[in-house]
């Protein structure tokens, strides 16, 4: 790598500054080659306490804009536009088939409610017991509806359904709303 010592006052961008310009890496390559300056940078420091240090590749303004200018670059532009719309379309797809998916485990009845004929000499452990096991078979019939949909929208609509549930056993026993269980769908934090 050349590097070329710079009184200051020359107008240079950084490998940052040319991707937000529309620059990818390859094309940083292709028709810039090699930089016009690297200068070393302190980012930080490490935890052995030593510096972290970087080179910062640096490149002529001018000769930035001279490969700007240039057939080849204009083309590459023009194929970058294509695929962000492409990503973005895509995005918007995956976003709207998630909100369908959403939309439809939210519509599922939840499972029919029948107290139990001992529910009167039972305690409310044990008819939380039994009511979860019919919660959680209801829930493995409808897994399936919330495939692919991220990890955090999936909690939030399981979440949901559970506190419905657990609120319509709440009044099928008339407990007051302390006896309504929390349920084991929070995420664990790590």
């Amino acid at each position: 790598m050349i590097t070329r010592p710079f009184d200051g006052t020359a107008d240079l961008l950084t490998v940052q500054q040319l991707k937000e310009r529309g620059w990818t890496p390859g094309f940083i390559r292709k028709l810039l080659i090699q930089p016009d300056d690297v200068v070393t940078e302190v980012v930080g420091t490490g935890r052995n306490g030593r510096a972290v240090i970087r080179q910062v590749e640096r490149y002529l303004r001018q000769r930035v804009m001279e490969a700007e200018a240039s057939l080849p670059f204009m083309q590459q532009r023009g194929r970058l536009s294509a695929r962000q719309t492409a990503a973005a379309k895509s995005v918007r797809t995956r976003q709207r088939n998630q909100e369908r998916q959403l939309a439809q485990f939210e519509s599922v009845p939840l499972p029919a409610l029948r107290p139990n004929p001992r529910h009167e000499v039972l305690s409310s452990t044990d008819l939380r017991q039994r009511h979860s096991g019919d919660y959680f078979y209801w829930r493995s019939q409808y897994d399936h509806l919330l495939k692919g949909v991220p990890e955090v929208a999936r909690l939030r609509a399981d979440r949901q359904a559970y506190e419905r549930y657990w609120e319509a056993v709440r009044a099928l026993y008339g407990w007051p709303r302390t006896e309504v269980a929390t349920g084991p769908l929070q995420r664990k934090r790590h």
